[in-house]
């Protein structure tokens, strides 16, 4: 079962973030951080091959659990990146997908998305192959990450996918026009958000961006005098956006601490109707909102 939050688990395997000024939790901190999302009903769990160690911690804290009651998300890492040749593509794939099952200690992924976008146009076995996987009960769910609304037009037209996964944040609406996240619920499509604090960077201070960002000043400044003028934090306004979009099933939140979390939690908890206006946020320049750009 999918819930409201997903718990992004980059963080728990890798040094992950704009804004993570402690890093890598230690293990035993990522399964506490894994267990009070459980116990706070946060059912649903990401994490990708390419995540560092993180499919085997979650594995490690999914081994005392009911798979039934945990919904888990993995990723395929990029295929052509890594110069898969199309004659090896159904053995490594299939490998992968073990290898993943090994480390998350379990028997079939909930939900497996194809991480790299562009492996879809390069390998036309591709959907075959993880069709073949669905149906040897490997996986249940066929995915696939985007970064940009072009990618999501062309994924509409792809029947066998079942999810996918998005970036959505108050700074980063790219997602809302052309009512594309209408159609991609009218399609069928299961459809979870990420970046809802934009790697960390809505809660940075604006005097101390990086050179790359100093652009993003504007906007931040914005979006604290919002937070101030209506007696909210940084962290409501950013779940309450995303929130109050009906399409989105689930919203991904990293964090690196149960104390982060914890403070994550109450704040979803007391989210009101979002009431406002947050046109001034809706053309940012792609070079901040695109992590891949910084």
């Amino acid at each position: 079962m999918v819930s409201r939050l997903t718990l992004g688990t980059a963080q728990l395997g890798l040094d992950y973030g704009i804004n993570n000024k402690i890093g890598k939790p230690q293990k035993k901190k990522a399964l506490d951080i894994l267990e009070f999302a459980f116990t706070n009903n946060i059912r649903s769990f990401d994490t990708a091959s390419v995540y560092g160690d993180s499919e085997t911690i979650l594995g490690d804290f999914l081994r005392n659990k009911e798979h039934s009651s945990c919904y888990i998300t993995s990723k395929l890492g990029p295929l052509a990146k890594n110069e898969i040749h199309h004659s090896n593509l159904e053995q490594e794939i299939f490998q992968r997908i073990q290898t993943s099952l090994t480390n998350l200690k379990i028997e079939c992924i909930d939900n497996y998305l194809i991480h790299d976008f562009q492996d879809i146009a390069l390998y036309d076995e591709l959907i075959p192959i993880l069709i073949k996987a669905k149906s040897s009960g490997l996986i249940k769910s066929i995915g696939v990450s985007v970064y940009t609304p072009q990618e999501a037009e062309k994924i509409i037209e792809i029947t066998e996918v079942d999810t996918i996964q998005i970036p959505l944040s108050i700074l980063d609406q790219r997602f809302l026009k052309n009512s594309l996240l209408k159609r991609l619920k009218e399609r069928g499509f299961t459809i979870f958000s990420r970046s809802v604090f934009l790697q960390g960077l809505v809660f940075m201070d604006v005097n101390n961006l990086p050179p790359n960002l100093t652009s993003a000043n504007k906007y931040l400044t914005k979006l604290n005098q919002l937070a101030q003028e209506n007696s909210t934090n940084l962290s409501k306004l950013a779940l309450g956006f995303v929130n109050s979009i009906e399409e989105i099933d689930s919203i991904i939140i990293g964090v690196d601490s149960v104390l982060q979390l914890k403070q994550n939690i109450e704040d979803f908890k007391s989210l009101d109707i979002f009431p406002f206006d947050t046109s001034i946020f809706a053309n940012i320049d792609e070079n901040i909102i695109d992590p891949r750009k910084w």
